[in-house]
């Protein structure tokens, strides 16, 4: 089960860097741009979709 461990916005210009293995999210309140910067090749790990009112695994990406 997925547990929220913390919230927080950014605004105009923010940055967030994530380690290796975590899960967070993109969503935005407002129309935004997402920039993603990754340090590896993501079509090279396994990636999951995931439904969010039951936290269970709709299908490996």
């Amino acid at each position: 089960m997925l547990e929220k461990t913390k919230e927080y916005g950014l605004g105009p210009g923010g940055t967030q860097a994530y380690g290796p293995g975590v899960i967070h999210s993109t969503a935005h309140p407002h129309k935004a741009w997402v920039v993603r910067i990754t340090g590896t090749d993501l079509d090279a790990i396994p990636r999951y979709h995931f439904r969010a009112k039951t936290d269970h695994i709709v299908e490996k990406v």
